[in-house]
């Protein structure tokens, strides 16, 4: 049975057509991939079907009854729900009160909180889902809010869940664990249209597809009767080549040096980098990789051991950090980066500013300069440097972070999954990006959890296991099993279980 028909669905912003004659069907007990790079019309489609903006053409038919213009409340009544990729949480609630937002249990105007929280946790069990409904939301991992959105979601009896890249900050457990919840719920009848740049994961668990280019229908069918190569082909609009980027350089002389370095969720790290290489750190999601690269930025203090740039001692506020040229560029967009009220101009020179002795004018014909020379050198696509940094896509918004910190001559440049939520074509441009940068004698350590994303630009690859390095793998060794074997400690287990 067919649960979602959108016929002939266009819409235009102002001269531009976002969306033209699309078309997007959804079984019951389906999981749907809508595929497209950034800017292809996804979510401006899952905005019209949400009743968040409407269509200027078309049809919606849900669950046998047709929506000629959907709003909000109409859309979440008649069972749809959308997980977004920036999480919608409240850090300041408990668990059960996220998942009874907006609905709570009440009696004579009282609020039955036992009661929410026996719920909440009768359907944590369900789910096979390991939260604790009493505890706040800011205590979360964020694999944990987004399984709580999803179960949020459920509570309220959706039919349809659209759930926009929801393992980008899963590990390989956490996701094999989702897609295990995923096709129970989908055994029960539940739907899903499944958006993600992932295409293993979409040959994992998708059973249909369509594709978008450009706000236009491409393509739809069974995920059996085609392949990554063809799909990926009609994302991007031509004939795709996954290459290999990678290219080696000499390196110069030693610009970062970590000696017993010890923090909040890693211990004990000795790491030297050269001028002009790149260096990869990974493991399973909190193997203490992020915690340390925001140790090395003064986001969280050291709690031992030292880290030298440039032969000199580093500590303190993140402010000192950056004045010896160390950059970051952090895994949530959203929460660390985005300043959703500034513009994109305000955005790109916001770091700048800050190490130029907080002068109290800003020389906007300056820093409009300086942006134009990094838009072009970095090929941002943007209209109006005035514009809301939100008008952007996810590739840019990242790309104009990345502006942020070289408009500083940061010579040492963090970067916390660098490509989260960004299609394949940004993807590769980011990693040439990150290429140049090496070639023109930055230093740069990437924090990944893609062992692909690895292969493509790393000199090194560091694994890390509960907080401690337990290999590391030059370049040409780098594969994703023995990366594996490492991140989940396999190789120690193995070795014990023969002695």
């Amino acid at each position: 049975m067919t649960i979602l028909e959108m016929n002939h669905v266009s819409k235009a912003f102002g001269g531009s057509q976002a969306l033209s004659d699309i078309h997007l069907s959804v079984e019951e007990g389906e999981i749907h991939a809508l595929l497209g790079e950034n800017g292809a019309g996804k979510s401006t489609l899952m905005n019209i079907l949400t009743g968040v903006i409407p269509a200027d053409a078309g049809t919606i038919t849900f669950d046998g009854k047709d929506y000629p213009t959907p709003t909000i409340q109409q859309m979440e009544a008649a069972g749809i729900a959308f997980v977004h990729q920036e999480l919608n949480v409240i850090n300041d609630l408990t668990v059960a009160d996220n998942i009874f937002l907006c609905r709570e249990l009440t009696r004579f105007g009282l609020l039955r909180q036992r009661e929410q929280v026996a719920r909440a946790r009768q359907l944590f069990q369900d789910l096979g889902v390991d939260i604790e409904p009493t505890a706040m939301v800011s205590e979360l991992k964020t694999s944990e809010k987004q399984l709580l959105e999803i179960c949020r979601a459920l509570y309220a009896d959706a039919k349809l869940l659209i759930l926009d890249e929801p393992t980008t900050a899963l590990s390989n457990n956490e996701i094999d664990h989702l897609f295990e919840i995923l096709k129970k719920l989908k055994a029960q009848g539940k739907s899903f249209l499944f958006i993600s740049h992932k295409m293993p994961e979409i040959f994992s668990i998708a059973d249909r597809y369509t594709v978008l280019r450009n706000g236009e229908f491409i393509s739809s069918g069974y995920i059996k009767d085609t392949s990554p190569h063809e799909i990926t082909s009609a994302m991007v609009g031509s004939q795709y080549v996954d290459e290999d980027v990678y290219v080696p350089r000499a390196l110069g002389e030693t610009v970062l040096e970590l000696k017993h370095y010890t923090g909040q969720g890693f211990s004990g790290v000795d790491l030297t980098v050269k001028r002009g290489e790149i260096v990869a750190f990974t493991g399973l999601a909190g193997c203490g990789a992020s915690e340390l690269m925001q140790t090395m930025f003064g986001a969280l203090p050291a709690g031992g051991g030292t880290m030298r740039v440039n032969g000199r001692p580093m500590g303190g506020s993140i402010v000192r950090f950056m004045k010896h040229g160390v950059a970051m560029l952090p895994a949530n967009r959203k929460e660390n980066s985005v300043v959703p009220d500034m513009s994109i101009l305000e955005n790109f020179y916001l770091a700048e500013h800050e190490l130029s002795g907080k002068q109290p004018f800003i020389r906007r014909p300056e820093e409009e300069r300086r942006y134009q020379a990094q838009k072009e050198s970095l090929h941002i696509k943007a209209g109006d440097s005035g514009e809301s940094i939100l008008s952007l896509s996810g590739g840019n918004q990242q790309k104009v972070f990345l502006a942020r910190w070289l408009n500083t001559g940061a010579d040492v440049l963090l970067f916390d999954n660098p490509t989260q939520g960004v299609d394949v074509g940004a993807k590769e441009e980011i990693y040439r990006l990150i290429l140049s940068f090496a070639e023109a004698g930055k230093t740069v350590i990437i924090n990944t959890l893609e062992i692909p994303e690895i292969q493509k630009v790393a000199d090194r690859c560091v694994v890390f296991y509960e907080g401690r390095i337990v290999k590391t793998f030059p370049h040409d060794q780098v594969n994703e099993q023995d990366v594996m074997l490492y991140s989940t400690n396999a190789v120690k287990t193995s070795e014990e279980a023969k002695s």
